[in-house]
Formats: C-alpha cells, sequence, structure tokens
C-alpha cells in the first residue's frame, strides 16, 4: 500500500495527538497521586485534657490555637490536634474561649481587676465559674 504525502501529514497528526492526550493523561493522574498523599483531617474543638497538672483545654490545630492566644499542652485527636489551654489575668482584654482560666496575682489583692468575658457562640446562655481558690474579705 502506497501512502501519499496527505495521509503521511493526517498520520503524524494523529500520533501527535495521541502523544498529547497520553501526556494528560499521566500528568492528571500523576496530580491526583500527589493530592492524596495529603489527607484533610477533619476534628471537633471538643474539651481535652491538657499535659499541665489539673488544667482542661479545647482541641485545636497548633495554628489555631496560637491565632487565637492560647498555649499548647498535650495532644488531642489522635495527635492531629493539640489540647489549647487559655489563661488570661487581669486587665487581660477580653476571651470568648470555653475552658479559660482566669488568674489573679497576689499584688492585685484588695484591688480592682476585670476581664471582659464574651460568648463564644450566639446560643450560650450560661456562664459557669469554678474557683480553685476563693477568698473574701
Amino acid at each position: 500500500m502506497k501512502l501519499t504525502k496527505m495521509s503521511l501529514v493526517e498520520v503524524a497528526m494523529m500520533v501527535t495527538m495521541l502523544c498529547v492526550a497520553a501526556n494528560l493523561q499521566e500528568t492528571t493522574d500523576r496530580v491526583k497521586k500527589q493530592l492524596s498523599v495529603f489527607t484533610v483531617v477533619k476534628f471537633p474543638n471538643t474539651a481535652c485534657t491538657s499535659a499541665t497538672n489539673g488544667r482542661n483545654g479545647t482541641c485545636y490545630t497548633a495554628s489555631e490555637c496560637s491565632a487565637k492566644g492560647g498555649s499548647t499542652s498535650g495532644s488531642c485527636a489522635s495527635s492531629f490536634g493539640v489540647c489549647c489551654v487559655f489563661e488570661k489575668s487581669c486587665g487581660a482584654g477580653r476571651i470568648a474561649e470555653n475552658c479559660t482560666y482566669f488568674t489573679s496575682s497576689a499584688l492585685n489583692t484588695g484591688s480592682s481587676c476585670s476581664l471582659t468575658i464574651c460568648k463564644c457562640s450566639s446560643d450560650v446562655c450560661q456562664l459557669r465559674l469554678d474557683f480553685e481558690y476563693f477568698r473574701a474579705q
């Protein structure tokens, strides 16, 4: 069978198109494999027990904890999260995190001390205060 000049051009174009299609498929497969290495882990921001003796915290990612002003103390969520402990003292401004520890030093004894506590969500209807040490005069 004799191929004409026109049919050689057509064959060359088809081979080129097949090569491009195969390369595109290979690139797509490679991208899928790369993305499958990174799995997004989601976990609830629930209460956790910190590594600090007797303190509780909230389970966040390390970056969330830092952004919210907490300190990491132990892990949670199968080590995908950190137990984030929030501690504020007199004049520290505002806090809107569950399980925040308020501390007052001996320097504040007898003087006024303030901290604004904000709701962490609109459906909050109660505030619970647990005193570890309380002295009334």
